[in-house]
């Protein structure tokens, strides 16, 4: 392949004199309309496989930006949230840490970025987001009665939320609600069931449902 133009990129050229083509563009990338496209000569999903070279072309077609170290896309904040929902609704309770990307958690730290997430898909931001140092509660039982809280509600909740973490470094016993007092579990249980409809609609839903499981 021959470069042509000034926004082509080479990636890999051959080396072997064998056949022909030595020093001449083996994958090369280009800009498509609004988008990138990269054009390969080597297969590296077959024998020899070369996955991580095939994962580097596919990141980079996709332009994907780097994620900052102890950080975390949204994407997998709300991949985890689905785990995190089968969890609580099988236990009625949260595990003891939860595993983003292979790195291990505190329950206050996956709540506070859920918080950062919904805050997120609020502003239209694709920010990743920063692991931060956040001490768990103390535990409480839920005082609040079945019912549904609204789109504006559970923002609202999450705007608070984010407020007293960054203050105190420490999540909340119980988040107020129309319903009652929510407890810290049960808070990471309904903004789990918020990611996950996010993620399958593109949507925040209209409403949530909540049933007390105390």
């Amino acid at each position: 392949m021959y470069q042509y133009g000034g926004s082509i990129i080479t990636f890999a050229t051959y080396t072997d004199k064998t056949n022909g083509y030595q020093r001449y563009g083996a994958i090369v990338g280009d800009t498509y309309g609004k988008g990138r496209s990269v054009l390969a000569g080597p297969h590296a999903e077959l024998s020899p496989q070369n996955p991580f070279l095939l994962a580097k072309m596919i990141i980079w077609a996709a332009n994907i930006k780097s994620v900052p170290a102890n950080s975390f896309t949204m994407t997998q904040i709300n991949y985890v949230s689905k785990s995190v929902k089968t969890y609580f609704e099988t236990n009625h309770e949260l595990p003891n840490y939860i595993t983003v990307s292979n790195k291990q958690i505190t329950t206050s730290q996956f709540l506070q970025m859920q918080i950062s997430d919904l805050l997120n898909i609020q502003r239209g931001s694709t920010t990743p987001i920063s692991l931060k140092s956040v001490t768990n509660p103390i535990k409480v039982v839920n005082t609040y009665k079945t019912g549904n809280i609204t789109e504006r509600e559970y923002l609202s909740i999450a705007t608070r939320l984010n407020s007293y973490i960054n203050t105190y470094k420490k999540a909340p016993s119980y988040s107020t609600s129309s319903l009652g007092n929510i407890k810290f579990e049960s808070v990471i249980y309904m903004f789990s069931r918020i990611l996950i409809y996010y993620a399958t609609y593109n949507r925040l839903p209209n409403l949530i449902s909540m049933t007390n499981y105390t």
